[in-house]
């Protein structure tokens, strides 16, 4: 089976809560590359968007260093990108699964 990315025409909106929000940023935030990207939005905005989703700032598509990143590896997190703009990684990868 073969994987594919979902790719959003409009910036997904931020999550706000669940026990993996919190939990999970926190113990991968020291890996994360998010604030090293082109597309990092700046202004302080919150990382590890693979996990948490969307910035809540606008985002402009720059480049994208998700699959240089540990957690992105860690995770296989392939073939997802611009978690900063799409949205968190499971939620991604449920809708490509077509389980909306």
């Amino acid at each position: 089976m073969q994987k594919r990315e979902i790719e959003r025409g409009e910036q997904a909106e931020p999550m706000k809560s669940g026990l993996f929000f919190k939990v999970g940023a926190a113990s991968v935030k020291p890996m994360c590359v998010c604030r090293d990207c082109p597309s990092y939005p700046g202004g302080g905005d919150r990382v590890v968007y693979c996990v948490r989703g969307a910035s809540g700032l606008p985002v402009e598509k720059k480049g994208c260093i998700c699959p240089k990143c540990r957690v992105y590896k860690l995770a296989r997190l392939a073939p997802h990108r611009y978690f900063c703009f799409n949205g968190a990684a499971r939620v991604l990868k449920k809708e490509a699964r077509g389980q909306d």
